[in-house]
């Protein structure tokens, strides 16, 4: 589904037609896209709302839970894709290697 807030529209692009087809939505979708998007910065700054004023126990209370979550899942999964999942590291931005390689030389 698009959705555009500046036209308050949103078309739905549809599988049973032609690709690339699509169709308008009903309205009071669209109405409801409308009064229930947030930006961006409203997404995150709810999402760390809750945790702004925890004390540093209570911190390490909710990375205790975690960390015991995290254990479960390892146990219920075979080792070698534990060993996959935990051994993965996301690759470096492409400018790292320029900016490591200025400041050899610098």
């Amino acid at each position: 589904m698009v959705y555009c807030l500046k036209t308050q529209t949103a078309k739905m692009k549809t599988t049973d037609h032609e690709p690339g087809s699509e169709r308008q939505i009903d309205p009071r979708v669209a109405r409801f896209l409308r009064i229930h998007s947030v930006s961006i910065e409203e997404e995150i700054e709810a999402d760390v709302a809750d945790a702004r004023d925890l004390s540093p126990a209570e911190r390490w209370r909710i990375l205790e839970a975690l960390s015991g979550t995290s254990d479960w899942l390892a146990a219920a999964n075979p080792p070698e894709f534990v060993g996959k999942v935990l051994g993965w590291r996301d690759p470096p931005h492409p400018s790292y290697f320029e900016i490591v390689a200025r400041l050899r030389k610098g």
